[in-house]
């Protein structure tokens, strides 16, 4: 696996919230030279050869502007860009985006987490721009997670390895 590459330019402010090195905050591709147990259905692994990852995490809030200013709160940045007047995305490392959408009939269901080097740190500068979290979580192993609820109730977690 090629060696963890840190975000584009355009987003540097993000990478220095996030992390540009934790697994979720990284861009590589993954190579097969054995067949590995898939849950996928089909006759051919989903991740079977080279797949370059490309992912676009989406939250759907009732009030874009709103949710706009708790998610810049929590990021600790303006959004990357505006793909329309209602809807505002961040990348969070290269090809990792996470984005917010009005759309008031599916506001609130939305669930994410994203990894981050140094999680204590992340929920310090969120807490200073006055987000603060829901609940702590610890799962075996040590791992951490820190839940975040934006104005519509969506979970936005941190997580971070034990360190």
């Amino acid at each position: 696996m090629p060696a963890a590459r840190a975000m584009s330019t355009g987003s540097s402010v993000i990478a220095g919230a996030i992390g540009a090195s934790t697994p979720a905050a990284v861009s590589h591709t993954v190579a097969s030279s054995t067949p590995a147990r898939s849950l996928c259905p089909y006759p051919v692994p989903c991740h079977a050869g080279r797949v370059a990852v490309v992912l676009f995490a989406g939250v759907f809030v009732r009030d874009h502007d709103l949710a706009r200013s708790w998610y810049v709160r929590l990021l600790g940045a303006e959004p990357t860009f505006l793909a329309s007047p209602t809807e505002s995305v961040w990348e969070l490392a290269e090809h990792r985006w996470l984005y917010i959408k009005q759309d008031p009939g599916r506001a609130g269901y939305a669930e994410q987490t994203i990894f981050v080097d140094d999680l204590d740190a992340m929920v310090a500068r969120a807490e200073r721009r006055g987000v603060h979290p829901d609940r702590h979580e610890t799962y075996p192993g040590g791992v951490r997670k820190v839940v975040f609820r934006d104005v519509d109730g969506n979970e936005i977690g941190l997580g971070g390895q034990p360190g």
